[in-house]
C-alpha cells in the first residue's frame, strides 16, 4: 500500500476477531442491522411473455453485467428485484460476483445464487466495497462447509448476520466516493494496458503472416500465388498441399487409460503453447506406451504435434528428448528435409487457420481429419530460407512476448494493489476523508508494489 494514505489518528479493538482494530468512532454492527435480506419470489408465469432483465453468474463473469433474456425461457423461480439491490453470491463467496441491481424498464430478477441485500441504514456503496473487499470474501468463504472448491456455497445467514464496521454515514460516502474515483483510475491503467496486450498480439499475427507469405527479403521477385487469399509471394516459392514436403502420421485411435505414475500422454492440451509441454500431461503405463507407438508413430525431438480436434489448430514442436506418446485427437508431422519450427508458425498463422475456419464452417464440435490436414494449402521456401524466417521469428516473437508479459505483470500488480485499496479503506486502515475530494488523490502507475 502506498505511503501517501495515512492511519486513522486513534484505533481502537473492535472485538471481532478478524477485524482487529478499528477507527475509534467506527462501529461494529451485525450486517442485518443495516442492511435488509429481501428475497421475494418471482415466477415465470407471473412475467406474461415479456422481455425480463436477469442477473445470473455466467451472465456477469461474461459481460460484468445481467443480461436481457425472455422471460417465458426463464426455467427457474427467481428472485423479483427492484433496483438498488446490493447482490451478494453464495457461490465461491471468495471469488464471487458482489454488484449492484440497477432500476430498469424491465422487470429485474437475479438468481438464487444471490443473496439481495437492500439498505436501510447504511450507504449501499460503501456496502457494495465492504462486500467485494478481501477480508470479509475471506470471512464468509471460511463459513463454507462443502469440500468442493469449485463449487462452494455460503449460507445466507452467514452473509447477512456477518458483525462488520461502519463510520458514519457521511464518512460511507466519502469512502465509497473516494474509491468509486481511485478504482475508475486504476481499470482505466488496467484497460489501456490490456489494449497495449492485444496490439502486441496483432504486430504478432502480422510478424509471422508477413514471414511465412512473403519472407525476409523485401526486394525478393514477386508472382501471384493463384490463391486469392493468399495474394502473391516469392516467385520462387511454391504453394502446395502439406503432404508434399512432410509426413503426416494419425495417433491410434484407442482410449487411452491413465495412471499415476508411467510415460507422458501428449494430447490436445499439451500442444497449446509453441513448444510441447509434457509439465501436466497425464500418464500412462509401459505396455500402452509401446502399443501406442507402434507404426512409427514414436515422437522424437523436431516432430510437430497437431491437434486435429477441439483445439483444431494447434500445433506445438517437439524440443525435448524426453519419452512420451501421443494420447487421442492429435497426429505427428514429420520431415527430414524442411525446417518444423518454420512449419510450426505457419501451421498457427492466419494462411491455414483461415482453411480451418472453411473445412469447420458450419459444424458445431471443430473437427478435422488426418487427410484433411494432408491437404492443406502451405508456402513452401527452400529449406534454408525456413530456417532463417523461423530463426528471425523466434527473436522476434521473444521480444514481442517479453513485452506481454511484462504488461501482465503490470496488470496484475495494479489489480493487486486495486484490491489492496478497498480493503484497507473499507476497514478503516487508512484515512480517506482529507482526500477524498481532491481530484488527483492516488497515482496507481506508480503505487504498486
Amino acid at each position: 500500500m502506498s505511503t501517501r494514505w495515512k492511519p486513522y489518528p486513534r484505533y481502537k479493538d473492535s472485538g471481532v476477531e478478524w477485524l482487529g482494530r478499528i477507527p475509534e468512532h467506527w462501529e461494529v454492527v451485525r450486517a442485518d442491522a443495516v442492511l435488509e435480506y429481501r428475497k421475494e419470489q418471482a415466477r415465470r408465469e407471473s412475467f406474461g411473455g415479456r422481455r425480463v432483465f436477469h442477473y445470473s453468474i455466467p451472465a456477469i463473469q461474461e459481460t460484468g453485467d445481467g443480461r436481457e433474456e425472455n422471460g417465458a425461457e426463464i426455467d427457474s423461480d427467481k428472485i423479483s428485484l427492484n433496483g438498488d439491490e446490493l447482490l451478494v453470491s453464495k457461490l465461491n463467496p471468495r471469488k464471487g460476483c458482489v454488484l449492484i441491481s440497477r432500476r430498469r424498464d424491465l422487470p429485474v430478477v437475479c438468481s438464487t445464487e444471490f443473496v439481495p441485500l437492500k439498505a436501510r441504514g447504511c450507504e449501499l456503496r460503501f456496502a457494495y466495497y465492504l462486500y467485494a473487499s478481501q477480508p470479509v470474501r475471506d470471512l464468509i468463504s471460511s463459513t463454507v462447509q462443502s469440500v468442493t472448491r469449485s463449487h462452494q456455497r455460503a449460507n445466507p445467514a452467514d452473509i447477512v448476520k456477518a458483525w462488520l464496521a461502519f463510520p458514519p454515514d457521511a464518512e460511507q460516502a466519502a469512502i465509497a466516493s473516494f474509491l468509486d474515483r481511485e478504482t475508475a483510475k486504476i481499470d482505466a491503467l488496467v484497460a489501456k494496458k490490456e489494449r497495449l496486450i492485444e496490439l502486441l498480439q496483432e504486430k504478432r499475427t502480422a510478424l509471422i503472416s508477413h514471414a511465412v507469405t512473403q519472407g525476409l527479403n523485401p526486394d525478393a521477385p514477386m508472382k501471384d500465388s493463384g490463391i486469392p487469399w493468399l495474394g502473391r509471394i516469392p516467385a520462387h516459392w511454391e504453394v502446395t498441399a502439406l503432404k508434399r514436403n512432410w509426413e503426416v502420421i494419425d495417433c491410434k485411435h484407442r482410449t487411452v487409460p491413465f495412471v499415476l505414475e508411467g510415460v507422458p500422454v501428449a494430447s490436445i492440451g499439451e500442444v497449446q503453447s509453441f513448444n510441447l509441454d509434457l509439465s501436466n500431461s497425464n500418464l500412462t503405463t509401459r505396455d500402452e506406451y509401446l502399443a501406442l507407438i507402434e507404426g512409427g508413430r514414436r515422437p522424437k525431438r523436431g516432430d510437430v504435434i497437431y491437434s486435429r480436434n477441439a483445439t483444431v489448430g494447434a500445433a506445438a514442436y517437439v524440443n525435448t528428448d524426453a519419452v512420451f506418446c501421443m494420447g487421442q485427437d492429435v497426429c505427428l508431422i514429420r520431415s527430414p528435409s524442411n525446417d518444423q519450427r518454420f512449419l510450426v508458425y505457419q501451421l498457427r498463422s492466419p494462411v491455414v487457420m483461415r482453411q480451418l475456419d472453411s473445412l469447420a464452417l458450419g459444424v458445431t464440435f471443430k473437427r478435422i481429419n488426418v487427410e484433411q490436414i494432408k491437404n492443406l494449402t502451405l508456402c513452401c521456401p527452400t529449406a534454408a530460407e525456413q530456417e532463417d524466417i523461423a530463426a528471425y521469428l523466434d527473436a522476434e516473437i521473444a521480444k514481442l512476448d517479453a513485452l506481454t508479459a511484462k504488461m501482465r505483470t503490470a496488470i496484475e500488480r495494479l489489480q493487486e494493489y486495486r484490491t489492496a485499496l478497498i480493503s484497507a479503506a473499507v476497514t478503516g486502515q487508512i484515512d480517506v476523508r482529507q482526500v477524498s475530494d481532491l481530484p488527483n488523490a492516488a497515482q496507481p502507475e506508480t503505487s504498486p508494489g
